[in-house]
């Protein structure tokens, strides 16, 4: 079974690299929930404006191509992550890009997920579920390519249906965050 990079016989590399991925999630909702507290100072309505306008610009800027600049902290890893043993090195990788301190980001969806942590009126236990959430939907891309039969065709379907699906994503997150967080709010 080959791994994200190719070699056969290291999918148990996954597990550090899952479990950092989960980490990175659950301390990025956490931590964008701690910031949601400066947030209720402003009234409902305006933090449902907030979490629209941020989700329209996000579906607006995939679905039409825009190119913006989104705020992104755009760095690999270092050769020193790298240079470590290779499960310390995934587990770190998995955290940082679990919370996006080190990542490039190809979709517009994480940020409505922010938006909707700060602004959302969301529970602390709502929180860890949506970090956690975003922990394994990063894990899975990995994981189903390692576990696929033929990576390639992995790969090329990928390839086919990226931009499409990226944009599904963003306007399913969209229609879900803003009616969350209208749920969320008026209660």
């Amino acid at each position: 079974m080959a791994t994200p990079s190719g070699r056969r016989g290291t999918s148990g590399l996954l597990i550090p690299l899952a479990g950092g991925l989960l980490l990175g999630g659950l301390t990025a909702g956490v931590g964008w929930w701690v910031l949601s507290g400066f947030a209720e100072l402003l009234p409902v309505a305006g933090r449902v404006a907030v979490i629209a306008v941020a989700a329209a610009a996000a579906v607006a800027d995939e679905m039409l191509g825009l190119g913006w600049r989104w705020p992104q902290n755009a760095r690999q890893v270092p050769h020193a992550v790298r240079r470590r043993s290779p499960r310390a090195a995934l587990l770190q990788f998995g955290f940082e890009l679990g919370t996006g301190v080190r990542t490039y980001v190809t979709s517009r969806a994480p940020y409505i997920l922010v938006a909707l942590l700060v602004f959302g009126g969301l529970s602390l236990l709502q929180a860890i579920l949506m970090g956690l959430g975003f922990g394994a939907g990063r894990a899975l891309m990995p994981v189903t390519r390692t576990l696929a039969n033929d990576p390639r065709r992995w790969d090329d379907r990928l390839a086919r249906t990226g931009r499409v699906g990226k944009v599904t994503a963003t306007v399913l997150t969209a229609v879900t965050a803003t009616a969350v967080a209208a749920a969320t709010l008026s209660s």
